[in-house]
Parts: C-alpha cells; sequence; structure tokens
C-alpha cells in the first residue's frame, strides 16, 4: 500500500505528460504582439453604449475582440503600437503539462534566466469592467457570444476550451481566467477591462511565483524573476504578494482551490513571513509618515535599509523589490547618504525593468539619483526639515 508520505510527496510533483503531446511550437500563441495598427470593425452587436468591435486580423490573424464603449476603442486605438516581439524568448522555453492537483500548467523545457520575456501579447478578449459587473446576465452573454464569433477558429476554441469556475458560461470564463487593467493606466475607472490571455492563463499560482507580469494599456508581458530550471513548473501569484497566508488563502478561494506551495504547506515558514510582512507594513508607514512627534525610533537612513532586508529576507527583492528598493534609494538621499542612495538606485533601475518594464515611471528618476545624486530632488531634504 502506498504510504500517506509518499501520497503527499506526489500530489506536490510536476507530472509531466510525454513530451510529444505537448512540445512547443511556432503556433503557441505567446510572441504575437506587433506593430499593426489596430484596425477595428464595428460597432456590432449593442447593448446602451456597450458595443462588440473585432480586428480579426490582428496578432498575425489570432483576433481581438473587444467589448466596449467607443471612447474606449478610440482610446485603444490611439495608444502606442511598436514591435517587441523580438525580445521573447522565441521558440517559446515551455511546454503544457498536467500538474497534480492543479490540472494544465506550464513547465521550463530548458533552463530560463531572470529577465527573460516569456509572453509579450495581445488579449484575444477585452471585455469593459463596469459592464461585465452590472449588466443584466443575458444582454451580457450576447455581448460575449457576438465578440467570440468574431474571433478566427483557432483562438475562440483556445478560449473556449479554458477551464471555469461556477459554471460553463462565458462571463464565468472570463471571471476565472482574464487579468484586470485599465487602458489609460489606472487614472480613470472607466478605462477598467478584464484582458483575456489564454497562453498566460495557462499559469498557475505560487505565493512566491518564478514569474511575474505587467500590463501597458492593453499589451501583457510576462518575465522570469529569477533563474528557472528545467522541468521546474511556471507560476504567477494570482493576489497581492504583501498579504498575510490566511488573506491569501481567503482571495484563492474565488478560483476554488487552497493554495498548497511550498511556503502555505509550511507552517513555521509561513507564520516567519507573516511576522516581516507586518514589519513591511509597518516600515512603509513609518516612511510615508516620518517626523512623527515622540516617535522613540525615529525614521533615519537605515530605515529604507531595513525594509530592503526584509524584502530580501522574504524573498520578495526578485518580486516586488523594486517597490523596496525604490523608497531605500529615496530615503538615502533625504538624509543625503550618497553610498547607499547610488547603491539602492541600481537596485531600484534592474528591479524596475524586470517588473514593470522599460515605461516605468520612477525608472529615469532612478537614473537621475544614481548619476548625479546631490542634484537629485530629494537631495538632503530630510535633513534641511529637521534643521
Amino acid at each position: 500500500m502506498t504510504s500517506i508520505r509518499l501520497l503527499l510527496v506526489l500530489a506536490t510533483t510536476v507530472v509531466a505528460c510525454p513530451s510529444s503531446l505537448f512540445t512547443p511550437t511556432p503556433s503557441y500563441p505567446t510572441s504575437s504582439f506587433t506593430d499593426r495598427p489596430l484596425q477595428f470593425t464595428g460597432p456590432h452587436h449593442c447593448v446602451g453604449d456597450v458595443c462588440v468591435y473585432a480586428d480579426q486580423g490582428h496578432s498575425q490573424g489570432r483576433g481581438i475582440s473587444v467589448v466596449t464603449t467607443g471612447q474606449n476603442i478610440a482610446l485603444l486605438e490611439s495608444l502606442p503600437r511598436y514591435d517587441r516581439s523580438f525580445e521573447v524568448t522565441n521558440p517559446p522555453p515551455f511546454y503544457e503539462s498536467y500538474i497534480i492537483g492543479k490540472g494544465i500548467g506550464l513547465v521550463a523545457s530548458t533552463t530560463i534566466r531572470r529577465g527573460d520575456r516569456l509572453m509579450v501579447h495581445d488579449p484575444t478578449l477585452l471585455v469593459n469592467w463596469g459592464m461585465h459587473v452590472e449588466a443584466a446576465p443575458d444582454d451580457r452573454e450576447a455581448l460575449y457570444q457576438d465578440a467570440l464569433d468574431r474571433l478566427p477558429a483557432a483562438a475562440r476554441g483556445r478560449f473556449s476550451s479554458q477551464t471555469a469556475i461556477g459554471g460553463h458560461s462565458i462571463h464565468a470564463n472570463i471571471e476565472t481566467n482574464c487579468f484586470r487593467l485599465f487602458l489609460d493606466g489606472g487614472r480613470d475607472d472607466s478605462t477598467g477591462h478584464l484582458g483575456c490571455y489564454p497562453s498566460a492563463a495557462r499559469l498557475n499560482h505560487d505565493c512566491r511565483p518564478n514569474l511575474h507580469y505587467h500590463i501597458h494599456g492593453a499589451t501583457q508581458t510576462v518575465v522570469a524573476v529569477r533563474d528557472i530550471a528545467a522541468g521546474e513548473e511556471l507560476s504567477i501569484s494570482y493576489v497581492d504578494l504583501l498579504l498575510p497566508r490566511t488573506e491569501r488563502q481567503e482571495r484563492l478561494n474565488d478560483w476554488g482551490f487552497e493554495c498548497s506551495c511550498s511556503l502555505c504547506r509550511n507552517e513555521t515558514a509561513s507564520a516567519e513571513a507573516d511576522k516581516r510582512i507586518e514589519d513591511i507594513a509597518a516600515l512603509k508607514k513609518k516612511l510615508d509618515s516620518p517626523d512623527v512627534v515622540g516617535d522613540p525610533e525615529p525614521v533615519t537612513a537605515n530605515t529604507g535599509i531595513e525594509l530592503a532586508i526584509l524584502y530580501e529576507d522574504e524573498h520578495l527583492d526578485t518580486l516586488v523589490g523594486q517597490q523596496a528598493y525604490t523608497r531605500a534609494a529615496l530615503n538615502c538621499a533625504l538624509f543625503a547618504e550618497e553610498t547607499c542612495a547610488v547603491a539602492f538606485a541600481h537596485k531600484a533601475m534592474a528591479a524596475l525593468l524586470v517588473e514593470v518594464g522599460e515605461t516605468a515611471g520612477d525608472l529615469q528618476s532612478m537614473w537621475r539619483l544614481a548619476m548625479d545624486p546631490k542634484a537629485h530632488w530629494a537631495w538632503g531634504l530630510r535633513l534641511k526639515g529637521r534643521e
């Protein structure tokens, strides 16, 4: 009889089906981003001011359908287009495989290095968030069905083959597999959408994942945040990485599972991680409000360094390290500490390029701080204020 210990080991092991069944091919839709202008037809089926628009020839014939307002279509068409497909690792260094306890996932077929871009792509289906949550179910499903019908057969089939939680409707598929984004970067809620990227939807969750994604406009980039060995499952986080274990598990219930990643399975490690996450939140609050009268431990140049150390101890520096390194660099500059300001500015730039991309808002600020710290706007401000 198989022992319980062996069953537990098997339950957390990547079991890859024969490679002949899941060998990556050039048709795998991962590097389809192009500088070709969007050429939507429509409006087609409408409910109020929300209509279906489609471009069947977009992304090398894979197509894109959008359910949104005319204003958002105009915004989408106006977003800058540039070819970044050459930056993507090609052919894809991964394959689909069945993962016990998780279903289909993606597994590395060769060594992947930190910073490698695995996917750069536009969505197959893009739907307005307000309509998604407010429209009558029948109206919403009719819009979605019309949008799917306007996609090429291959793209339609790949979307429809995804597993959905809570039913077999298109709405349930979108709820389970699509990503929240803002066409304007988050300044106006009316530009909020759900983008469906079927390739990225194959990525399973881990509370300390090896991949990170960011979205600019409607284009999603998936990048490795650390070196990944061949045979290792690829993963992203479905929830905020800086939540304690109980809150992560509560939110993951929306996807119908309880996380059993290596961090969540280890009660001792989870408790230690929760304590570090609590300390991180406290240090962030202190850095945001540094001059509290009577504070027995006022903010110093070391406060930002302590924050960065906590991120590194919690292995968050490769996932969201730019959050800590940017704060640490600026805090050192505020106290006119040149060595640590320059060192953390360089760390912040490296993290920003991986985690956010070349359009990261803080990238220029960190570059200026690294090149000429004394000319940076933050230089010595905290010392002057205290004087």
